[in-house]
């Protein structure tokens, strides 16, 4: 297992942010997961994942603790006509495209959505119609002991996916390291394939590619009161374009914040704070990060990033939202 003192994540984090830690580990099978989580423990340190930091924003200040790179466990492999093992770091793109040259059929709607395959699972990542509580049936963490664990998943079931961006792991700070997923024969390549470059094409339509970012900054709220994605609401507000520094809410897609130009975390962070409270202002729609904020912010930062309030829905503002959103 490769392991350094002194890496700046900045090498690894989509946004091209972030400081140096005091440890970084690159496991590359789960037994090495575990005695990194061990000896670890053993120093008494804090630590973090970090996938393909497609979802997170790595905070500038030296972070006094180790990190965990899963990316060098990226293997993918058939286990049965119908099931397929991938470990934690596979991208998801490649997943989809394994996928595809088995003739499968369920991971289309992955195509092209950035990151790897362990984060998709633990956040219980949602797009295009799928889900990926959908299709996996295994999952094997390695807990904060070290210790490897097994899960089973029925479908339908809220025992580990309790919701959109809602799963145990989140909470339980186990590491997910590989992932069974049941799929299905398919008789039509040229129909899969067709649904893998829509939503690439989507992506790519809407600037997602474009700058550096970790993708959507705010979940979306599916609840019967809002039901109207964070990127309309933050639209709503003609925030596309607004800037910090070097940070700016996408012209493309009003939930991105990308770094345009050299942007410090700070600078994204604390954009994101602005964002939240003018939709909160104008929409009484308290946004919820999606983006993953890993080192220590100040104490200050601390309070405002877990803040939370009570709505106090505009429901005209977001009944012409909503009809806005189902007539496109």
């Amino acid at each position: 297992m490769k392991k350094y003192k002194n890496y700046k994540l900045s090498h690894l984090s989509h946004y091209k942010t972030g400081g140096f830690c005091d440890m970084i580990y690159f496991p590359e099978t789960i037994q090495e997961v575990g005695e990194a989580v061990r000896e670890i423990k053993s120093k008494n340190q804090e630590f973090f994942i970090l996938g393909l930091g497609s979802n997170s924003l790595v905070l500038d200040q030296k972070w006094e603790g180790a990190v965990l790179c899963l990316k060098e466990m990226n293997k993918v492999s058939k286990l049965s006509e119908n099931r397929i093992l991938a470990e934690a770091g596979a991208v998801n793109s490649d997943v989809s495209e394994f996928a595809l040259s088995e003739s499968l059929a369920g991971l289309s709607w992955m195509y092209g959505l950035p990151g790897f395959i362990g984060a998709t699972v633990r956040m219980n990542a949602r797009c295009y119609g799928g889900e990926i509580s959908q299709v996996v049936r295994k999952i094997t963490t390695i807990d904060k002991e070290g210790l490897e664990k097994t899960y089973e998943h029925n479908p339908g079931n809220k025992d580990i996916f309790e919701a959109y961006k809602k799963t145990i792991f989140m909470a339980n700070g186990e590491i997910v390291v590989a992932v069974e997923i049941e799929l299905q024969p398919f008789s039509s390549v040229a129909s899969i394939k067709a649904k893998m470059i829509e939503c690439l094409e989507d992506r790519v339509s809407k600037g997602q590619y474009l700058k550096p970012s970790c993708g959507c900054v705010f979940k979306n709220n599916y609840g019967a009161e809002v039901s109207v994605p964070s990127g309309l609401l933050i639209d709503y507000c003609e925030l596309r374009g607004a800037k910090k520094q070097g940070a700016m809410v996408s012209l493309q897609h009003a939930n991105f914040i990308n770094n345009e130009e050299e942007a410090r975390s700070l600078d994204i962070l604390e954009l994101s704070l602005e964002v939240r409270e003018k939709v909160w202002e104008k929409t009484g729609v308290w946004l919820e990060y999606e983006m993953e904020i890993l080192g220590k912010p100040s104490a200050f930062l601390q309070k405002k990033i877990v803040e939370q309030r009570e709505p106090r829905y505009n429901s005209l503002v977001l009944n012409n939202l909503r009809k806005k959103f189902h007539s496109r």
